[in-house]
């Protein structure tokens, strides 16, 4: 682990033991004053986006001028955080911290209530929302209606408190063990052993392991989010679901990242695919986005282009008959994949 991620570790558990002995909405004040002290350590810019955007919002989305002007209100904020993580991407001088995961909470809220699903939110629940330090760093990117119905029911019992410390070591062990150590290592090895080979195939075994690297390492961060908030009596939503036992590219995009793939899915691929009246548009339009939501460059185009080709060939392919075509869709999970970085380069490379 790092240096940042053991920071934030520490900082969680000490936010979970206060959390557990300030019962109710206390205790999450209490967390909120432990992350704004974190990322003031951390990143004195992010703090200040982070608390600036959680006053503005919720005040904004009361007034009487936001009520009758949705679309306007919406359009204005929206850019104005967009613009935030644009500026973060392109700024190596400041560590930004989370900035990627909050601003999609952010915007997530502003459509729920553009769409009139959602009230504006007081000031006290948005920033008990935003500052609840488990998901602050790594997410997952969970919902504000879901959270605030886990606020009025939190309870710390002593079930809550060993499920979430046993989902923290098991993150920790993901991330630390399997990711860091174990698959770090092999791929030296194995990279070591391949100088001679051509650059595609280095790329494309590079890939394999980039994979379960990522697996092990976000889905650990993940685990260790869901246990600290388990602690506290808060149960958030999953962001893995045994990806690699996904039927085809388009389960598997179901099952990774749940988060980011339900957020991008509810806001952007169903909206456009309408729009267009093709399913197709949705799907490059919405891995462009995963891929840009990573990071500003062309790679990253290309890789949601590649990734939203390997969705619209799955779905042209109908629905599977037989156990061969099954299990030939299932192969093509890896195969597709792993085949992402050196394709990817390449095209990227001619660029």
């Amino acid at each position: 682990m790092t240096g940042l991620t053991t920071v934030v570790l520490l900082f969680g558990l000490l936010a979970a033991f206060l959390a557990v002995i300030f019962r109710g909405n206390r205790g999450l004040d209490v967390v909120c004053i432990l992350s704004m002290l974190m990322l003031a350590k951390l990143s004195a810019e992010t703090a200040v986006f982070l608390v600036a955007s959680s006053i503005v919002i919720p005040v904004t989305l009361k007034t009487e001028w936001a009520r009758g002007n949705r679309t306007l209100t919406l359009a204005t904020l929206a850019t104005l955080l967009l613009a935030g993580l644009a500026i973060s991407r392109h700024t190596e001088l400041i560590l930004w911290v989370g900035v990627s995961y909050f601003v999609l909470r952010h915007l997530h809220v502003l459509i729920e209530w553009w769409l009139r699903r959602l009230d504006a939110p007081s000031i006290p629940d948005y920033f008990r929302y935003q500052f609840f330090l488990p998901v602050l760093v790594a997410g997952p990117i969970n919902r504000f209606p879901q959270f605030k119905r886990e606020m009025s029911r939190r309870r710390v019992t002593n079930d809550s408190v060993l499920m979430g410390l046993e989902r923290v070591l098991l993150g920790v062990a993901s991330i630390v063990i399997i990711a860091n150590w174990a698959l770090r290592r092999a791929l030296e090895m194995v990279q070591a052993s391949m100088v001679s080979e051509p650059l595609f195939f280095q790329q494309w075994v590079s890939g394999c392991f980039e994979w379960l690297q990522i697996f092990f390492s976000f889905g650990g961060y993940s685990a260790v989010a869901i246990g600290l908030a388990r602690i506290v009596g808060i149960t958030i939503e999953e962001n893995f679901n045994a990806p690699w036992r996904a039927a085809d590219l388009v389960d598997f995009w179901r099952r990774w990242h749940i988060t980011l793939s339900s957020w991008v899915r509810d806001y952007l691929h169903g909206p456009v695919s309408a729009h267009f009246r093709w399913p197709a548009t949705g799907a490059f339009a919405s891995m462009i986005a995963m891929g840009l939501w990573h990071d500003f460059s062309w790679y990253y185009v290309g890789w949601g282009l590649w990734q939203g080709l390997g969705i619209v060939l799955t779905q042209r392919l109908g629905v599977s008959h037989g156990r061969a075509y099954t299990w030939c869709l299932r192969l093509s999970v890896p195969v597709w994949l792993t085949l992402t970085k050196p394709v990817v380069s390449f095209f990227t490379s001619l660029l």
